[in-house]
């Protein structure tokens, strides 16, 4: 055993093992990971990166199983905008977008990021127009000072706009609970002092 895994090391002069028959070398793209010749990669760009990849019997998996990195997307045919159809009554058409992992976006190109990748929203679906909206946290401004009257305990109702799907919110790092896109997050436990950072993170379910 320990002599094949010298050879496989390249540690041998002797002949490299051949590489079995159901295993070959296949052109794969990033962000999907699919095969460069499927269907997803012939549209939207969404052939952004090609590398190489050995896959066993033809058969290529996913880059990621932890999130969606495919959305399936409605266009209006007439304008090409992003619609959906509890929004629109026009002729619609379906097409799919790679997307890379919401963790990565601060070091992606303007290009590769979900703002740019996905088409423009349109008016008549409040629902997307919000998505594409920068979230921001409306319940306070930025270096609020809480004041509370002697005796009772502060109360604040945790608000935000833009972006999609639930918010799950930190103070200090300290995760408090999560709110719908459209709801709020009532924090009690404040004590005094307490708050010097409160944060959020927006997260969509996925739809493709």
């Amino acid at each position: 055993m320990l002599f094949k895994i010298h050879r496989l090391l390249g540690g041998s002069k002797e002949a490299p093992l051949p590489v079995p028959e159901n295993v070959t070398q296949e052109a794969i793209c990033w962000p999907a990971g699919s095969a460069v010749g499927s269907l997803l990669n012939q549209q939207n760009n969404n052939c952004m990166r090609q590398r190489q990849a050995w896959v066993i019997d033809g058969q290529v998996p996913r880059t990621l199983h932890s999130e969606a990195l495919q959305q399936t997307v409605w266009r209006d045919q007439a304008t090409g905008l992003r619609v959906e159809p509890a929004c629109s009554d026009g002729p619609m058409q379906q097409q799919q977008y790679s997307l890379w992992p919401r963790q990565l976006e601060p070091w992606l190109v303007p290009e590769w990021r979900r703002s740019s990748r996905l088409p423009e929203a349109s008016s008549a679906c409040r629902y997307l127009t919000g998505e594409q909206q920068t979230i921001r946290i409306t319940s306070l401004p930025d270096d609020a000072q809480l004041l509370s009257r002697s005796g009772q305990t502060l109360q604040l109702d945790l608000q935000a706009q833009g972006g999609s799907g639930n918010r799950f919110w930190y103070d200090n790092g300290r995760y408090l609970g999560h709110s719908s896109a459209g709801g709020k997050l009532i924090y009690r436990d404040i004590s005094r002092g307490s708050i010097s950072s409160v944060w959020l993170m927006s997260r969509a379910m996925p739809t493709g």
